[in-house]
């Protein structure tokens, strides 16, 4: 993150937004898509299950399944 004026830039830097699309790639596609609506775009379980078809529930069960992949990809 940028220190922006005293406060910091939540925005990631171009290559941050890279790594994480290199890294997420090995997770399934539902898990991405979630992954990318939830903690890139801020949408709700609730406005994602709407917009992909699915229940509330799947949301966040593919949700740990993306970041559980993003992890163990990173070594964290």
């Amino acid at each position: 993150m940028r220190r922006r004026s005293g406060t910091y830039d939540r925005r990631p830097s171009l290559d941050a937004r890279m790594d994480i699309d290199t890294a997420n790639g090995p997770a399934p596609s539902g898990a991405r898509a979630v992954f990318e609506l939830h903690d890139r775009q801020g949408y709700s379980h609730d406005e994602i299950a709407q917009m992909l078809g699915i229940a509330p529930g799947t949301a966040r069960a593919q949700l740990f399944r993306a970041r559980r992949a993003l992890t163990k990809l990173l070594d964290l």
